[in-house]
């Protein structure tokens, strides 16, 4: 799916909340009280329609409080968040230029934010780009992005839709790294109190396997965007696709290094030990089903990580030029 961009500096912000309507509020209030252009932007939540706030939240004139329309998007909560993000994206009606896609547990610092990412896709033409919004507590991690509409186009998703935990950002980062469009935003917004744990966490060593295995599709992707935004027979080109070769292998073996840690000790850690000692959930059943279900897909086209990388290995070395006499 593709949708239209009406204004490209347009910035849709999406978000998923679930029973924090107090942290939702104080996330609201600091975007509001510190954006530049409140007529260029809305908010998208999706809400759970078993949440039991989301009336409450809803009896609230929240557009007053924010200076910007503020819409909800009741569904059944979501086998995946990629996939209630995805939800957001096809369901906005303002068919924004920009998505910035936060969590209601952190506030905006920056003064002007909308500006500063407006001003900061500017500079690529082809909008084909993604930028990092910085969390201090976690500076090495993609956990809060912002986006062009023709980026989301491309790849035909917001945030991809397999995972109902943890995985997404960094699938996302390869992606971008490998494009080299990945941009550092001067925006910074902080977790509004401590990190608990994560909800849905279960099996990690199926989720750990599941991403490395899809590997190959990052990588395919990547090299579809490389292709949009370079010309192949020029010096950027070139070198563009020598330097996603070593990221390739770089990020390859960091995808194995997690297969080699401690995974249980991993899920024992995170995991809500609450949660973890029921039954699975049928969401949670439905996400694993559906991963399982599309490992046998690329199995039958060779197309596992570990089936390409094999038969990468398996061949035999280029024969080297001859030296010209």
């Amino acid at each position: 799916m593709t949708k239209p961009i009406d204004n490209p500096d347009f910035i849709s912000i999406m978000l998923l909340t679930r029973g924090r309507p107090d942290a939702f509020i104080q996330m609201l209030a600091s975007l509001a009280r510190t954006a530049k252009r409140k007529d260029l932007i809305d908010l998208w939540a999706y809400v759970d329609d078993d949440d039991p706030t989301v009336e409450e939240l809803r009896s609230l004139d929240l557009g007053s409080l924010a200076g910007f329309a503020v819409n909800f998007l009741a569904r059944p909560r979501p086998v995946t968040h990629g996939e209630a993000f995805n939800e957001l994206w096809r369901g906005t009606a303002t068919n924004a230029g920009i998505y910035l896609a936060v969590a209601d547990d952190y506030v905006m610092e920056t003064r002007h934010w909308d500006e500063s990412i407006r001003q900061s896709f500017a500079a690529y033409p082809d909008r084909l780009v993604l930028g990092r919004v910085q969390d201090p507590h976690l500076p090495n991690m993609l956990l809060i992005m912002a986006m062009t509409g023709e980026w989301i186009n491309e790849l035909g998703y917001l945030v991809p839709p397999y995972f109902p935990y943890w995985f997404g950002d960094r699938w996302m980062e390869e992606i971008t790294r490998l494009a080299q469009r990945l941009i550092y935003l001067d925006v910074q917004m902080k977790q509004n109190g401590g990190k608990g744990r994560t909800q849905r966490m279960r099996n990690l060593p199926f989720w750990t396997d599941f991403f490395c295995e899809t590997f190959q599709e990052r990588v395919e992707t990547a090299k579809r965007l490389r292709g949009r935004i370079y010309d192949p027979e020029s010096h950027d080109g070139r070198l563009a696709e020598m330097m996603a070769s070593e990221l390739e292998l770089k990020f390859w073996e960091q995808d194995l290094d997690w297969k080699r840690r401690d995974i249980q000790w991993l899920e024992e850690s995170n995991a809500d030990p609450e949660e973890a000692s029921n039954p699975p959930s049928l969401s949670y059943m439905k996400a694993e089903l559906q991963a399982r279900a599309h490992l046998s897909w690329l199995e039958g086209q060779g197309l596992l990580a570990s089936q390409v990388r094999a038969e990468a290995q398996s061949m035999p070395p280029k024969t080297p030029l001859p030296t010209p006499a």
